[in-house]
This record gives C-alpha cells, sequence and structure tokens, in this order.
C-alpha cells in the first residue's frame, strides 16, 4: 500500500482552536479510516478528516475494499491553554473600565479595538459597548470578557477646563487644583486602581477656579484615580501616585 501523510499546518495550537487534521490521499481508492490518538481508537473517526481538539499523537489507519490496511505516520499535537475571559467593571460615575486580568488585555469599543491602549485600567473617552479579551504570553486569546454600555460620557466643551496636582508622585499631601470650570460646584473623588471610593468632596468654585489640600498619608501606597465631576457630568480623571514617605 501506499505511505500516508496526515497534514497540519503546525503541531501546536490553542484552546477552542478549529483543528482539522487531514490524510494526503496519493490515488483515486475506494478506502475506509479510522483516526488514532495515542494508539487508542477513536470511535466515530471514519472519515480522512478529523477536528482534533485534544492533544496527543495522532494517526489513521487505512483500509482498501480488499481488506488490506497500513498506517499513517504520526503526528504530535500539543494544545496551548488559553487564558481565562476578563471581568471588567466601572465605578458609577467613572470614566474608567478595570480588568481582572493584570496584563495581555486588548479593549474593543462597540466591536472595534481601541487602538493604543492595552494596561489594565483604561479612562473612557466615548460612548458605546466596551469588552477586552486578554493574549496570553503563550499568544492564545481568551474569550471575550463581559460588556458594558457606556453612555453617560461628557460631551460638554472643556477646551479650558484644567486639573493639576502637585505634587505627583506624593508622599503624602497633595495640592488638586481645577481651573476654567464655568459651574459654581464640583465634586472630586479618589478611586483605588480596583474602583474604590477612598477620599470625597464637594468643593465650590469661584471664578471657574478651586483647590483643594488633601493629605492622604493615612492611604497606601499605589496608583489612585482623582476624578472632578459636575452636575452629574464626569469631566476629568488624573492619576495620582502615592509613595511610601522615606
Amino acid at each position: 500500500m501506499c505511505a500516508w501523510v496526515l497534514c497540519a499546518v503546525v503541531g501546536v495550537f490553542c484552546e477552542s482552536s478549529c483543528l482539522g487534521l487531514q490524510l494526503e490521499l496519493g490515488g483515486k481508492f475506494h478506502l475506509s479510516y479510522q483516526w488514532f490518538r495515542n494508539d487508542t481508537l477513536i470511535g466515530g473517526a471514519i472519515s480522512n478528516l478529523y477536528p482534533a481538539g485534544q492533544a496527543g499523537v495522532y494517526k489513521v489507519r487505512v483500509t482498501n475494499s480488499f481488506g488490506c490496511f497500513d498506517f499513517s505516520d504520526t503526528l504530535r499535537i500539543n494544545i496551548l491553554n488559553a487564558p481565562g475571559a476578563p471581568f471588567i467593571t466601572v465605578t458609577v460615575g467613572s470614566d474608567s473600565l478595570y480588568s481582572t486580568a493584570s496584563s495581555g488585555n486588548i479593549w474593543f469599543r462597540n466591536g472595534v479595538q481601541i487602538q493604543g491602549v492595552a494596561g489594565r485600567a483604561i479612562r473612557v473617552t466615548q460612548n458605546g459597548v466596551h469588552y477586552a479579551i486578554v493574549r496570553g504570553t503563550n499568544g492564545c486569546f481568551s474569550d471575550t470578557s463581559n460588556r458594558i454600555n457606556i453612555t453617560n460620557v461628557s460631551v460638554e466643551p472643556l477646551s479650558d477646563f484644567g486639573l493639576s496636582m502637585y505634587p505627583n508622585p506624593s508622599s503624602g499631601r497633595v495640592l488638586v487644583r481645577i481651573t476654567g470650570l464655568n459651574r459654581t460646584e464640583a465634586q472630586m473623588r479618589i478611586q483605588n486602581i480596583v474602583g474604590q471610593s477612598v477620599r470625597q468632596e464637594s468643593i465650590r468654585c469661584e471664578q471657574g477656579m478651586a483647590s483643594v489640600d488633601w493629605d492622604l498619608s493615612e492611604l497606601p501606597s499605589g496608583v489612585y484615580l482623582v476624578q472632578v465631576s459636575s452636575a452629574g457630568q464626569l469631566l476629568r480623571t488624573e492619576k495620582l501616585i502615592l509613595r511610601a514617605q522615606p
């Protein structure tokens, strides 16, 4: 009989990949097939094409109409683990989304990848349905996260609005300044990286300006988000880094 060859592009695949093994035929014969994995017969696998979904060593037994049979060469298939699907969250009034995955996040809005962002937390700049997937270090992709529909991104022109913090990074005390806000009252809030509010305060603005001198020395070192909102609209979010006192 002929020497039968198993065809596959590569022998390493990710979980949930659509992988088909095909027997390359050397001519036109009346043949029957039986697939094996790790020398164990695979029930019902009797076509020259087999959708392999498990790691192992595959081969095919080929039998002609006279009952003569032969085995193909073997092909080892390795299945790489895909990362788990992330879970994303947003705090009410926040313009930032957070992923449970610490790295490898790829963010989407309305089905289109958001370019230039790949971190665990992203600032939302447009309304729409947001979700994320994760690319693992082995190149495999996770399933899609839950979806969050953002509808409250501010559309007010804020070309003159400013939010500044000094010093940043800080060892505890931070002076926060607001400029160019054409409203008399605003709310300021500090959130940790998982979206928990750790400090908030209402402030009065005079001639579009306000300032708050915060002592944050009781907070753990890390990355925080300072948010300014007014009249139910989130206006700006900036990153604040707190470091332990020397």
